[in-house]
């Protein structure tokens, strides 16, 4: 998608592996038509989910579950897509057995509210986690009918969320709102 300031560049992936891929990112290549490199975009995949590792250790680490959806954004490319001819792909990710899906940080009563710009949603996250988290960030992503994102609003916070405490937000703003969303939150586990 081209913008005023480069172009944007949204991703879907799902994990069709039979355990979670964790850690996961992508690495995009942007080839002209003369089949030239133009620039590299390299993102992290969100999902939301959080496994922890079953031999005692306590680490918890963001993975996609099978069957799952994570997407990624990246903006301001110094691209101009009506002169791409191609795109090429990589996921640097860990597929990982002897992990477990764990409580995490959850968005709940998500909304939109119409600001100057676009069309921006407000919601609370909560830290179901057992420990405090710092540093929120929600990414929320507009979907089309098939389930791509059409733009991403983020919002983010310096604030520290003890476990069972929330952050009420209002995101950045989006051109088009699309049939549905989905909300991606992260934070840093102070473990």
């Amino acid at each position: 998608m081209q913008g005023a300031t480069g172009a944007a560049f949204y991703a879907a992936v799902r994990n069709d592996a039979t355990m979670p891929i964790c850690e996961a990112g992508l690495m995009t290549d942007f080839i002209d038509e003369a089949g030239a490199l133009v620039t590299t975009a390299t993102s992290v995949l969100a999902s939301g989910d959080l496994y922890q590792f079953t031999d005692g250790s306590g680490v918890i680490l963001p993975c996609i579950t099978p069957g799952e959806i994570a997407m990624s954004v990246s903006t301001e490319l110094p691209i101009v897509v009506a002169e791409l001819g191609a795109l090429e792909y990589r996921f640097p990710a860990f597929p990982l057995d002897g992990v477990v899906l764990i409580d995490g940080l959850g968005v709940s009563e998500l909304a939109t509210t119409s600001s100057g710009s676009g069309t921006a949603y407000t919601g609370t996250l909560t830290n179901g986690l057992e420990a405090a988290v710092s540093n929120p960030k929600v990414t929320i992503f507009p979907l089309n009918r098939v389930g791509r994102p059409l733009g991403a609003a983020t919002s983010s916070d310096t604030t520290d969320l003890p476990a069972g405490g929330s952050w009420t937000f209002e995101t950045t703003a989006v051109d088009d709102v699309g049939v549905d969303s989905v909300a991606y939150p992260v934070a840093s586990i102070q473990q």
